[in-house]
């Protein structure tokens, strides 16, 4: 735990310019602070891999619950490798592919799958981004 501190107390340095005693960075790797953290995050993992299971159950081609876990944690796994790509276009297709290929997932079901997921966030993406584009030009507009 050392180790770990003395990095944090070196990043914390050189992002904020100010020196952090060892209790301050200590008190942020407490376990009553990193469990509920954990907890959240394995939490949000299995969520993911219900909505996976549910997405193939409802397109007809059902996995079960231990492959829909598989599939969401390597295909994402392998997406983040690739966050060189913009917006992971085709990386996270291949992802799929390849992983629903392991489960015994078809080709044409785990591309599916994909443009799913794809289709989600075109519909939480598109709105902010046009919101976004009326914030931005209003002053514009006005001068």
């Amino acid at each position: 735990l050392t180790f770990l501190e003395a990095m944090t107390q070196t990043a914390l340095r050189r992002w904020t310019a100010q020196v952090f005693s060892k209790g301050e960075v200590a008190s942020a790797f407490r376990c009553k602070r990193m469990i509920p953290c954990f907890t959240l995050h394995v939490l949000s993992w299995f969520l993911g891999a219900a909505e996976t299971w549910a997405i193939f159950v409802l397109m007809h081609d059902p996995v079960t619950p231990a492959q829909a876990v598989i599939i969401d944690s390597l295909a994402n796994t392998l997406r983040t490798f690739a966050f060189f790509i913009p917006a992971a276009a085709g990386a996270q297709e291949g992802a799929y592919i390849a992983v629903g290929a392991l489960v015994g997932v078809s080709p044409a079901s785990a591309l599916a799958f994909s443009l799913v997921r794809r289709a989600r966030e075109f519909v939480l993406g598109v709105p902010g981004l046009a919101l976004w584009q009326v914030w931005e030009t209003a002053p514009a507009k006005r001068s």
